[in-house]
């Protein structure tokens, strides 16, 4: 195959990225809970699923900051696609992981808890694994780089206000020594001590009006 058929090929497969990129993007935008049955159609139906799991995924990630979406509809929406496509699940999973543990490390406050967010609710949804919860659970307990006492507090925190409950039914065990070490952690953080008494009032609710 000569240079110039190839560039060709290239600059068709970009041309086509980009279209498939702008329509995910659409779909994505107009996404709610009286359309989603014919986005989910549309997108498994007219769309390359094997060029498009990677920008599905990007998207899923910054579903709120982007898109503006509701963490039940795009949670309805992943356990759709984890049913049609093969190993999806996984490698949202990984992607979430691998963007939560560089946000949480390099100190960025909001994404890291917009993805804690998202943690908490596909957990909710059973689409992630207690077993990946409780992994995230021990990063932030250990930690970031940056020595970010705060973060870790406010992250275990969003965390348990997000999915404290379904932990609770789950594995009440872990879900007690949570609130246990932060019954004992001393905050000086006017936000986090904020947040820490939302949380637990939350908990002797028995999780009642839990936050959107």
């Amino acid at each position: 195959m000569s240079q110039t058929n190839i560039t060709q090929n290239e600059d068709e497969q970009h041309k086509e990225w980009q279209k498939l990129e702008a329509s995910l993007e659409k779909d994505l935008e107009h996404l709610n809970e009286s359309n989603i049955d014919d986005i989910f159609y549309k997108i498994t139906n007219h769309t390359n699923i094997v060029w498009s799991q990677d920008l599905l995924i990007k998207y899923i990630i910054c579903y709120k900051s982007q898109f503006g979406l509701s963490s039940n509809i795009i949670c309805a929406l992943v356990k759709r696609l984890s049913f049609f496509i093969p190993d999806f699940t996984n490698k949202l999973t990984k992607q979430i992981i691998f963007t939560f543990a560089d946000s949480f490390q390099n100190d960025r406050l909001v994404e890291t808890l917009e993805l804690l967010s998202l943690i908490g609710d596909l957990f909710n949804y059973n689409v992630i694994a207690e077993l990946v919860l409780l992994q995230v659970l021990q990063i932030l307990s250990k930690g970031n780089d940056q020595k970010d006492d705060i973060l870790s507090i406010r992250g275990i925190i969003k965390l348990m206000t997000v999915c404290g409950k379904t932990l609770q039914q789950t594995n009440k065990k872990v879900h007690d020594g949570v609130f246990g070490k932060l019954t004992t952690t001393k905050i000086k953080d006017d936000k986090a001590t904020e947040a820490w008494k939302q949380l637990f009032e939350l908990k002797d609710s028995e999780y009642e009006n839990i936050p959107t």
